[in-house]
């Protein structure tokens, strides 16, 4: 019993210090200021997304509605807590890797809850400087918002994830473009939808390797996914993402 307990607050210490040195390195690195257009275009980014990069979400091209990560400090530490006390971070397996996705799923849905588009959609409309801080606890985000967020708790956690933006063909044969995040983590690879999720499991497919390589590159317009837990085809090709000019 007492063995246990040297084991339980060992492994609550690494995981402190593991994710402390994280989290320095993440508040670094966000620093890096990328503005970048995920609506006309669809496409990947590999970064952290910070407080300075606008997201188009909708509008014109003349009158662009974005948003922006915001400081999103209340976020990070809710994630923190929730991986400090629930998971190991010296990831050995499968199960210890899910966990860990699974604690960013529900961070994520904590924070931003589970929104409709078109009430979404006006609430852009109707308000300027839109933060994902501005959309805690609303019930407002959708794909974008959910993958973006995921996207930088992903990261923040070392986990390697990339944002991806494609055309999705869901159970009822309707066509749309959708936000979700691939991961490639110890030459494993997944298919990561915090917004549409199986079961609560936001890992809706494994990959092989050609699938996630594909997906990644973007180039091949036959390929996609049928077989993913959520009922729900994923299409990898995609038109590069474009940088738009910085807002003063």
């Amino acid at each position: 019993m007492e063995d246990n307990k040297l084991i339980d607050k060992y492994n609550n210490l690494r995981n402190r210090i593991i994710l402390n040195t994280r989290k320095n390195q993440f508040l670094r690195e966000r620093n890096d200021c990328e503005y970048l257009d995920l609506l006309w275009g669809n496409g990947i980014y590999n970064g952290f997304v910070n407080e300075n990069t606008s997201v188009v979400v909708g509008g014109t091209i003349k009158n662009p509605n974005y948003f922006k990560t915001g400081n999103l400090d209340s976020g990070y530490y809710s994630l923190i807590d929730k991986v400090r006390t629930s998971c190991s971070l010296n990831i050995s397996s499968d199960s210890e890797l899910n966990s860990i996705l699974n604690s960013v799923y529900l961070t994520v849905k904590e924070y931003l809850g589970y929104g409709d588009v078109s009430i979404r959609n006006k609430y852009y409309e109707d308000n300027s400087n839109v933060t994902l801080e501005s959309l805690k606890s609303k019930n407002l985000a959708v794909c974008l918002e959910d993958a973006t967020l995921s996207q930088n708790m992903l990261k923040l956690l070392g986990i390697n994830s990339t944002l991806k933006v494609s055309l999705v063909q869901y159970e009822d044969s309707r066509y749309d473009t959708h936000a979700y995040n691939l991961i490639s983590y110890n030459n494993k690879y997944y298919l990561f939808d915090s917004r549409f999720p199986h079961n609560n499991n936001p890992v809706v497919r494994e990959l092989k390797e050609n699938e996630y390589l594909c997906f990644m590159s973007g180039t091949d317009e036959t390929m996609n996914i049928k077989e993913c837990s959520n009922n729900i085809t994923y299409y990898a090709c995609n038109i590069p993402l474009k940088k738009v000019s910085q807002k003063k």
